[in-house]
């Protein structure tokens, strides 16, 4: 795990078993860090990530984790078989939130690699509204709750069933921009967006080349400035030799590829992207390769002193989470 502040980075805790899948930072309380694991379950920090201990909960692969921006003590966890826990004390006790699994649609969620099981792959929060929440299964498609998942809407027909990151902005509550698998079954279909919180959607890609999306970062002043990660397909997005991932900024209804201080795209596997509210301007690229910083809205980049160690190129990045 790696922890920096700045320019400057260094690797941080090591945990035998860990296999890390997600973050989340308490945005009261920046020392705070919840981390779940794929097999060693959800553990908490509460001084920046030197120290761990484990909390309980009833799953061991935990594979989303959100702070509710609007209201923080509320905190969301997804796993892998798919269910969504929430706890209502800043993430040390957790209920789930058994509603999900009577979805009609349930019989139909499958995760391709292996089609016998089915994950949380995000959750995101609404930033305005306390108790709404939107839950990305891959693959499944897009459940939403109004009630602290007391109760869930299912998926719309013809909504995207593949989404590996959806964000909403509170200055454009009710659009949401999600980032897919599905345009690797059909090209100018990576890029999803909603004008009415998920009731119909339409596919702004002019200028993307690569259509099978990873990463999606907003910039928190400017709902309209984006920076997303994508490639070919699967095998060029997650294969370290093979690997070939580009990273694109929005201008206006299109996209245009960002070069500039970036690695070389060829071998370059899962960026991921965020950014933070203390930042604006301000994004945030973590790849096998290293950790980069724009401060002009993805127009360029510089690399950030991380001491990058050899394991680290033949391993694509799980996580990142920025502090705000």
């Amino acid at each position: 795990m790696l922890t920096g502040e700045g320019t400057k980075w260094a690797i941080g805790a090591r945990r035998e078993g860990w296999s890390p899948m997600c973050l989340a930072i308490d945005p009261r309380d920046a020392a705070r860090v919840l981390c779940g694991t794929f097999g060693a379950g959800l553990w908490i920090s509460e001084d920046g990530g030197r120290d761990w201990r484990q909390i309980e909960l009833a799953h061991d692969k935990v594979t989303a984790l959100a702070f509710d921006p609007s209201e923080p003590s509320t905190v969301w966890a997804g796993t892998e078989l798919s269910a969504v826990y929430r706890s209502g004390d800043g993430g040390r006790t957790w209920e789930e939130m058994a509603a999900l699994q009577r979805l009609a649609s349930k019989p139909d969620w499958f995760y391709p690699p292996r089609p016998e099981v089915h994950y949380v792959r995000c959750i995101t929060p609404h930033p305005n509204e306390p108790g709404r929440a939107f839950v990305a299964i891959e693959q499944g498609g897009l459940m939403s709750t109004r009630d602290y998942g007391e109760t869930w809407q299912d998926r719309v027909p013809g909504g995207p069933f593949d989404i590996h990151t959806l964000l909403i902005h509170p200055d454009a509550p009710d659009r949401l921009c999600a980032v897919t698998g599905n345009g690797f079954v059909r090209a100018g279909y990576g890029y999803w967006e909603s004008p009415d919180a998920g009731a119909t959607w339409s596919w702004p890609t002019a200028g993307m080349a690569h259509h099978y999306l990873w990463g999606l970062a907003v910039d928190p002043a400017d709902p309209d400035a984006m920076v997303m990660s994508g490639a070919n397909c699967p095998t060029a997005l997650h294969s370290p030799m093979v690997g070939e991932s580009f990273i694109y900024r929005r201008t206006g209804n299109g996209w245009v590829p960002c070069g500039d201080g970036l690695a070389d795209p060829r071998g370059t596997i899962e960026p991921l992207l965020a950014s933070s509210s203390g930042e604006p301007g301000t994004f945030y690229a973590l790849t096998n390769k290293g950790i980069f910083r724009s401060v002009d809205q993805g127009a360029s980049r510089q690399g950030l002193e991380v001491p990058w160690e050899p394991q680290f190129a033949v391993s694509g990045p799980r996580a990142i989470a920025i502090a705000g």
